[in-house]
């Protein structure tokens, strides 16, 4: 609940830009993210965030959840498709990326502004840090 001084603030702000998170609501469907991200822009969302990952890039073949992040990423065909897609409903278009596999296909849909998803353990990574 907004304290007083709290709504004040808020009734003096212009415009309130609502960033839609897809994440990982799509369960690994391109399909149904999509279908997500035109819900959202009906319901008022200004914008929409995607976060383009292969687990492959995170994680190891070995690690208990790599099953499950495999099966929730899209190809990088996939992500084009989805990508160029989204960027036709008429808002901003946001996305995270999660490692070099992620960049190139950010890039090839002519995506500017990005969301680095830095993880902690990054930071040892020279070809990152430099």
């Amino acid at each position: 609940m907004l304290r007083k001084r709290e709504f004040y603030l808020a009734k003096q702000l212009k415009q309130i830009n609502i960033i839609a998170e897809i994440a990982n609501s799509h369960q690994g469907d391109p399909k149904l993210a999509l279908d997500i991200a035109r819900q959202v822009v009906n319901a008022g969302a200004n914008s929409i965030k995607f976060q383009i990952y292969f687990a492959d890039e995170f994680l190891t073949t070995t690690h208990p959840r790599y099953t499950h992040f495999k099966n929730q990423s899209f190809s990088k065909d996939e992500w084009k498709v989805l990508l160029n897609e989204a960027k036709k409903l008429g808002v901003e278009v946001y996305v995270d990326i999660f490692g070099f596999i992620s960049i190139p296909v950010m890039a090839s849909t002519g995506f500017l502004t990005i969301f680095l998803a830095l993880l902690y353990y990054d930071l040892s990574r020279k070809e990152i840090v430099e």
